[in-house]
């Protein structure tokens, strides 16, 4: 048994190597996995807590790990693609696991980064190769000796033809390899590849694209917003920010509202990147969602004065929220949804941005946002006007608002967390909640965070 102290010390902990061991968390170097990189607590740094973790780890080792989830399997074996993933939607194979194995395609992309592999060639693959589900719930395979000893004889001599192909110059193979663990489904991705005279077979990190794993980062109101239906007026840049936010959250469709084309100015603030300049920024904010998230529907149009348009288009939403920053929309909006008992919220940013402020019509004990005495009622605050320096920009009609990025950010996403709390019925918020980003000389707005308001 050997201790190394390596770069990062003490805040890293040192490298464990004991010649001839093999189990989970243990490569083929001997490394034996301890501790999750740069753990807070640090028992490392007394002798006896290297000591006391050696034990716990052969205590868990005897037992066979039985609170540990899926092991990174590339990190068994050796050599490694230390800088590339290959995507897989592994619930397709998943399916087939009777079958034992079967086809798989990939093509590189993202200058060898990715690999992305498919079951059918239909998907542009040009390096084809084999998917075996392997029997039992083996330990992760450290070399491909490992590899063709927990497949059955029929899955190993289709491995074996596969060397031999690449080895007769055949060209670079694909190798995916499934198996159960308690906690799921596992898998390991090789490539076989010629090189200076032997077949080179290395790992690559597989990372599924299956919904059910992406769903896992949407946050706990995901099946609460997949039934729901949003309405945004204003695409701009709140707007398109706090879209992508409720898409990612899990929101079943949203509604987006707005006239303007995405010109470069826009990209610095905007959700969407300069290849979508000269689309309307509704289109450009639903070709954002579309690359993110596969569970949202976007349906998009043009914003409109016309009440009766606005009705209509309300009355079939579950949430209304207005990010225009234009205060008689935002009034007219109030009264539409308070006649059709629809809940609103309005988000909008001043001062440059060194003030947010955030308006619910939702509970029953809010205040209409039109009908609220603002100056007066000291639970609705004015937001004192400045003397800041108008900006103009050639062929833009409107002013710029040389708010920073990081303000329409911040509002975007407490605007997404009132919009939920709305959606879930919890109403954790007041009906005006006013965030100051940077302190303004005049009261209450002089400290920065969130203003407190006597109700």
């Amino acid at each position: 048994m050997q201790i190394e102290f390596v770069d990062g010390w003490p805040y890293h902990q040192p490298r464990l190597l004991v010649d001839g061991i093999s189990f989970e968390h243990t490569n083929n170097r001997g490394e034996v996995c301890l501790w999750q990189t740069g753990a807070a607590s640090r028992p490392w740094l007394r002798f006896g807590g290297l000591t006391d973790r050696i034990a716990e780890w052969v205590e868990a080792a005897c037992a066979g790990f039985p609170d540990d989830g899926i092991l990174d399997a590339q990190l068994y074996y050796d050599p490694k693609h230390l800088s590339a993933i290959a995507t897989i939607d592994i619930g397709r194979i998943d399916d087939r696991r009777r079958e034992e194995q079967g086809r798989i395609y990939g093509r590189w992309r993202n200058n060898g980064h990715l690999l992305e592999l498919a079951t059918n060639d239909k998907a542009g693959g040009n390096i084809q190769g084999r998917w075996y589900f392997a029997p039992g719930e083996p330990a992760p395979p450290r070399n491909i000796d490992d590899v063709r000893n927990m497949l059955t004889n029929s899955q190993a001599r289709s491995l074996d033809l596969g060397l031999a192909a690449v080895d007769g110059g055949k060209g670079e193979r694909l190798v995916l390899v499934l198996w159960e663990t308690r906690d799921g489904t596992n898998a390991l991705t090789l490539t076989q590849r010629l090189a200076k005279g032997y077949v080179e077979v290395s790992a690559i990190e597989t990372a599924p694209t299956d919904r059910k794993y992406l769903e896992g980062r949407a946050g706990p109101d995901f099946e609460a917003l997949q039934e729901k239906r949003i309405l945004i007026y204003g695409a701009g840049a709140v707007g398109s920010h706090m879209a992508v936010q409720l898409a990612e959250c899990g929101t079943g469709t949203l509604v987006l509202r707005d006239s303007e084309i995405l010109r470069p100015g826009n990209v610095v603030r905007h959700a969407a990147s300069r290849a979508y300049i000269g689309w309307t920024k509704t289109r450009a904010t639903e070709a954002v969602i579309q690359a993110r998230v596969p569970w949202t529907k976007v349906e998009v149009g043009l914003a409109t004065w016309n009440p009766s348009e606005i009705a209509a288009a309300v009355a079939h939403a579950d949430v209304v929220v207005d990010a225009t920053g234009n205060a008689g929309f935002a009034d007219m909006l109030s009264d539409i949804c308070q006649q059709q008992n629809r809940p609103l919220v309005s988000a909008a940013l001043y001062r440059r941005g060194a003030v947010g402020r955030v308006c619910r019509q939702a509970a029953e004990a809010d205040t209409p946002i039109r009908a609220r005495d603002v100056g007066n009622d000291a639970r609705y605050p004015l937001i004192p006007p400045g003397d800041e320096p108008v900006i103009r920009e050639p062929g833009c009609s409107a002013v710029v608002n040389n708010v920073p990025p990081s303000a329409v950010a911040a509002l975007a996403a407490q605007t997404v967390e009132i919009i939920i709390d709305t959606i879930t019925g919890t109403f954790s918020y007041d009906d005006e909640l006013i965030e100051v980003y940077r302190p303004l000389e005049v009261a209450p707005f002089e400290h920065v965070g969130t203003m407190r308001i006597e109700r």
